[in-house]
């Protein structure tokens, strides 16, 4: 508030704990969108690098699913070595 005495601050209510979405995390929210501060491809990227410490699997390419599996697919493909290719397009 601003008034005659100055600025001060009045909350109304506690604060709540936030928590995300995980479909709004990994399917809804568009690549370039920012989350907790954090840039949704690069955190699908490295949900794609874990993905293939944990489940590794020997393949000729890698692929993903447009739009929301690309980011992981080319973490994958980049902690495998096994190359990218686009394999879907969107019509």
């Amino acid at each position: 508030m601003l008034d005659k005495d100055g600025l001060r601050e009045e909350r109304y209510a506690e604060p709540e704990r936030k928590a995300l979405c995980a479909m709004e995390y990994i399917y809804f929210a568009r690549p370039d969108s920012d989350m907790n501060g954090s840039n949704l491809h690069a955190s699908r990227k490295r949900m794609g690098q874990v993905m293939a410490q944990e489940s590794f699997v020997d393949a000729d390419v890698v692929t993903g699913v447009p739009d929301s599996s690309i980011s992981a697919a080319i973490g994958y493909a980049e902690q495998t070595g096994i190359p990218y290719e686009l394999g879907l397009i969107k019509k």
